[in-house]
């Protein structure tokens, strides 16, 4: 009885931790890409393991308000991440970056966390540097959570002053919201539209809810001072994700630069790898890098799309965007896929 009633306690004190809203809601994170909040870090992490294990570990300390060492308590409400890149390993004769099974090394990953928050939240401002990821603390009350993806830490990626301008029609919804978090909840529980992205107008308070993107429909992504777009691309599951099937566009002999790596799997077929993508429950996986010769399969949640200037070629000249499913094959390099949308 007295065991029980320990770990019953464990167990409330652990709850505490990662909700919200008296208890109500789940801490979560936006994400912001290229941006970095700088001038007021706490706590510093730098590990050379896997990129995404580094990630997680930084996730749950920011949640749980913790310090990287002795486990001791101070307040965190977000923290910018700069993944590390794959070290490169010895030519490997069956083609790919490393031996097959041999587990690849990597750079060093930082996070820097912090109790302070970017403007409008804090005040602190955000400033571009590339290839880091802000994650910026937000508290989630709906239920979709836990229906479509309960292993996520981030719902949504932020984009400031950007806006997806399309007519109000099918597909589109405009509701009042008392702030962005408000517009974020709307958005999650919208029942008469699958909304995959919004835009919250400051001024007006207006969420633009849509069930399109950025990356499907990118001739409306337009610059605007005085709006936040916010891309649910996480929170979706396989049926939701897309109003059709769900395909790859293949980019013949071109691989994904940069330090966006999040799995690796070695001995898989193509089929095996992209079905990796996309029962991916800890990220939202948007892109495979894939060598015949080896089978070896890279996971990433980047794309040619968000990421195109960090393509590389084999060749020396990029493709333009890809649109359409390409079928020929070359052995001795990587190809890349991206689902699509």
């Amino acid at each position: 009885m007295e065991a029980l009633a320990v770990v019953t306690v464990l167990r409330m004190l652990t709850d505490a931790q990662t909700t919200c809203n008296g208890g109500v809601g789940r801490l979560m994170f936006e994400r912001v890409l290229d941006q970095q909040l700088q001038g007021f870090d706490d706590d510093t992490v730098k590990d050379t393991s896997a990129p995404l294990r580094v990630l997680q570990r930084c996730q749950e300390l920011c949640i749980r308000d913790r310090t990287a060492v002795n486990n001791l308590v101070r307040t965190c409400s977000s923290f910018d991440f700069q993944p590390g890149s794959r070290i490169v390993s010895p030519p490997n004769p069956y083609g790919g970056a490393a031996p097959p099974n041999m587990a690849p090394e990597y750079t060093e990953s930082t996070c820097y966390l912090t109790r302070e928050q970017a403007a409008p939240d804090g005040i602190g401002n955000l400033q571009l540097v590339p290839n880091s990821y802000h994650f910026n603390e937000i508290c989630i009350s709906s239920t979709r959570i836990e229906l479509d993806c309960p292993n996520m830490r981030y719902v949504f990626e932020r984009f400031e002053r950007k806006m997806l301008k399309l007519p109000t029609g099918a597909g589109a919804k405009e509701v009042q919201a008392e702030n962005r978090a408000d517009c974020e909840e709307k958005c999650l529980n919208e029942l008469s539209i699958v909304c995959r992205s919004a835009t919250f107008n400051f001024a007006t308070r207006i969420c633009s809810m849509s069930k399109f993107t950025r990356r499907t429909r990118p001739e409306a992504f337009e610059d605007n001072p005085g709006t936040v777009y916010l891309k649910k691309n996480v929170c979706l599951n396989r049926e939701r994700r897309c109003d059709g099937q769900i395909v790859f566009i293949r980019e013949e002999n071109v691989k994904l630069g940069g330090p966006h790596e999040m799995e690796v799997f070695f001995n898989l077929t193509l089929d095996e790898c992209q079905a990796h993508c996309l029962k991916a429950e800890k990220y939202f996986c948007r892109s495979v890098q894939y060598h015949e010769r080896s089978g070896e399969c890279i996971l990433s949640d980047e794309d040619s799309i968000s990421q195109r200037e960090q393509l590389k070629s084999a060749t020396g000249h990029l493709p333009p965007p890809p649109a359409f499913p390409l079928h020929t094959a070359a052995k001795n390099y990587p190809h890349l896929f991206s689902s699509v949308p």
